[in-house]
């Protein structure tokens, strides 16, 4: 998968906050020239203005992400968290302890429709999320993504 690369997969990560965290994934991605030295700043505007986080039935999850104006490529990041990092609900707007982060990266618009779309159907299912939350390996969640976004 072109969008879904092992090297964006990082497991059991440790951040204070999302800030901290947009920090690093900005930085992961600029390093591989992913992403405009903008993106990070307007991840951060973009989640205040619009929240992504989610509260499920056993895992909240956020898939943040920017306006594909800051990307250069199409890609996700997957994080798992040691601890969860506070996300305002996308719902109510109440704070919540997210596990699991999605990152949209995206240039092409239709893709990232796409992506959100799949997502969507991911985080109905419990089980697979449930799997992701406890992966020890990248190739763990690489093929359960595999799976999803064949």
């Amino acid at each position: 998968m072109r969008e879904i690369d092992k090297d964006l997969i990082f497991i059991n990560m440790n951040f204070e906050n999302k800030s901290e965290l947009f920090g690093f994934i900005a930085d992961e991605l600029k390093k591989r020239n992913y992403v405009t030295d903008t993106y990070e700043e307007a991840v951060n505007k973009r989640e205040e203005k619009f929240p992504t986080g989610f509260q499920l039935k056993n895992i909240n999850i956020a898939m943040p992400h920017a306006d594909p104006v800051n990307s250069r490529a199409d890609k996700l990041v997957v994080l798992t968290l040691e601890k969860p990092v506070e996300f305002q609900n996308a719902e109510d707007k109440g704070m919540i302890g997210v596990n699991v982060v999605f990152g949209l990266v995206f240039h092409n618009r239709d893709k990232h429709i796409d992506y959100l779309m799949r997502l969507s159907n991911l985080i109905q299912d419990s089980g697979k999320l449930e799997k992701i939350k406890k992966s020890v390996t990248k190739d763990e969640i690489y093929d359960l993504l595999d799976e999803t976004f064949k």
